[in-house]
């Protein structure tokens, strides 16, 4: 009887957010933060060689690009970042109050008990170092999460940190291991788009109680200067209605005010592709519809939009006035990536994915090995340690189990 060994190579995972309900923008992903002195900057994952403690941590060093691992094998990995001073953010703290890194893989399994986070002073001289624990690990499909709370910024000097862990290689094919900063953990900008009705309820209940409900609503800056709030209110109800208020903070339209309204039925009903009842614009203390049969995106195509002035209904000709609704219309149609208002459901997360909220994404390759070997039992195994460092190392361990093999034939033979 013979046994076949195979691991088999695919590509390295791509990750996407995507629904399966009729999304407005389509595929979303959450917005980078980009500030010019964030909360934590110079942030790396490294898949290193080994860990280890005191100041061996300051030469960690990153495994080859042509380094393979097999099935079982232990995988050692670092991250790092450095929190500058906190008088020189140019963020909001209301985008970092609450920090965490989420690590996720579909490659390996981790080790939660080999967490340590070092501390490191110009580079050079460990302040500390220590076991550190997760806040959270989870295990939904075949993605492995661990959620980490981040060492909060301080008043005093800018501090460098290593968080080290080791994992296990539990997949068979080439993946990523993925570090996803979170300046606010349980903000919506981190959760993904809803594929089921009760993800889609729990969505909107969310952005009503917890998330965007009014009157404060959620800030969104650039930088340090806010330019949006999103405010969400109504009743998440039979035959009741949502609404989702934009209200711009800065610039030539401040003051203004973009209203979605969404139908709560259209919202969870299975196989809706339209919950938007009607767009409204506040300004000046009047209030326009808006019609928007445009032919793409934000009503800019062929056709034009239109404004129907309340409480008339009187269309709006006023050449100035309509240039400044269409303004309105099209900066917040286009900041949150929205597309037709005519189809698509409407979810918290459309708003959500833009806000400022601290998040930044870096991640190494974990590269598996590949291939098929067939031995006969009670043969050698194939290396477990994840050391050989090459494709041809592993080719000639085949070739010498191989003519291993076959020596021990022709001794049987004799």
């Amino acid at each position: 009887m013979k046994k076949t060994v195979s691991l088999i190579l695919a590509l390295v995972m791509a990750l996407a957010i995507a629904s399966t309900a009729a999304a407005i923008t389509g595929f979303i992903t959450p917005t980078v933060s980009n500030p010019t002195v964030p909360p934590y900057k110079n942030i790396s994952l490294v898949v290193v060689e080994s860990i280890g403690t005191g100041l061996s941590v300051l030469n960690l060093q990153p495994v080859p690009d042509s380094k393979l691992y097999v099935k079982d094998s232990l995988v050692h990995y670092a991250l790092y970042f450095y929190t500058p001073r906190i008088n020189k953010f140019t963020m909001d703290g209301f985008d970092y109050g609450d920090p965490a890194v989420l690590l996720s893989s579909d490659v390996v399994d981790f080790l939660i008990d080999t967490l340590r986070l070092s501390e490191i002073a110009d580079g050079t001289s460990i302040v500390n170092n220590h076991g550190y624990s997760a806040a959270a690990a989870y295990y939904p499909g075949t993605k492995r999460y661990m959620e980490v709370d981040l060492p909060a910024p301080v008043a005093g000097n800018g501090w460098t940190y290593v968080l080290t862990g080791s994992a296990v290689v539990t997949g068979s094919a080439n993946g990523v291991i993925q570090a996803d900063f979170m300046g606010r953990r349980d903000c919506m900008k981190f959760w993904a788009m809803p594929k089921t009705i009760d993800e889609v309820k729990d969505s909107v209940a969310y952005g009503l109680t917890t998330e965007m409900p009014g009157p404060g609503g959620h800030p969104i800056f650039s930088g340090l200067d806010q330019i949006y709030n999103v405010t969400a209110s109504g009743i998440a109800g039979p035959g009741l209605n949502v609404f989702y208020d934009v209200a711009i903070t800065a610039g030539k339209y401040a003051g203004a005010v973009v209203q979605f309204n969404t139908d709560y039925d259209d919202t969870v009903k299975a196989g809706s592709d339209k919950n938007v009842v009607e767009v409204k614009i506040f300004d000046g203390g009047d209030v326009w519809l808006v019609k928007d049969e445009a032919s793409n995106i934000s009503g800019e195509g062929a056709t034009s939009l239109t404004f129907i002035k309340a409480p008339g209904p009187v269309q709006e000709t006023n050449p100035g006035t309509i240039a400044r609704l269409t303004g309105i219309y099209r900066q917040v149609m286009n900041f949150f990536e929205l597309g037709y208002i005519r189809k698509g459901v409407l979810l918290p997360q459309h708003f959500a994915y833009k806000f400022s909220t601290f998040y930044y994404v870096a991640s190494d390759d974990v590269n598996v090995y590949a291939g098929a070997i067939t031995i006969p039992d009670a043969a050698v195994d194939i290396p477990q340690t994840g050391d050989a460092s090459t494709s041809i190392g592993f080719v000639m361990i085949a070739l010498a189990i191989l003519a291993a093999c076959g020596v021990a034939y022709r001794k049987v033979r004799s």
